[in-house]
């Protein structure tokens, strides 16, 4: 998989840092801690198919629906996008009371490029600097290359 990241972020590979996903691709800025970026790819197998665009918006709305009570807004609209070949879905969410050193604001999602399926988590403090943006935009230009 490939991403186009600004120059000035930061990656770091980490191995099973979520269960179920062998690899999590961490962006951060060069200096400061403004925000983190978090890519999990998945192989799709036969004990994890390929999902359908309405299985994707499902899936994303499960994960909004459990974090809704942690949240400012009262109801978190789930957002779907085609880039492409690339389609998936995301919601952004505003944390009620966030414990010291966590994160404001979070947009989270998943979408499907090629055999992968990818979760993605966005988490900013306040005034994200286009951050989400500029995030949400690599996810949508992303490429997958085999070796």
């Amino acid at each position: 998989m490939i991403l186009a990241v600004p120059d000035a972020w930061r990656e770091e590979t980490k191995r099973n840092y979520y269960p179920n996903r062998p690899v999590t691709f961490v962006f951060t800025p060069a200096s400061g801690e403004q925000f983190v970026v978090h890519v999990s790819p998945v192989p799709t197998s036969p004990r994890n198919p390929r999902p359908s665009t309405g299985e994707v918006h499902e899936g994303v709305g499960k994960s909004a629906d459990r974090l809704k009570s942690q949240s400012v807004e009262p109801e978190l609209k789930i957002v779907d996008f085609r880039a492409g070949e690339i389609f998936g879905s995301y919601y952004a969410a505003t944390a009620r009371e966030p414990k010291p050193g966590e994160f404001k604001h979070l947009t989270q999602g998943t979408y499907v490029l090629a055999d992968l399926i990818v979760n993605f988590s966005i988490y900013t403090g306040d005034g994200g600097d286009g951050v989400v943006e500029k995030a949400l935009d690599i996810m949508k230009t992303a490429r997958r290359e085999t070796r």
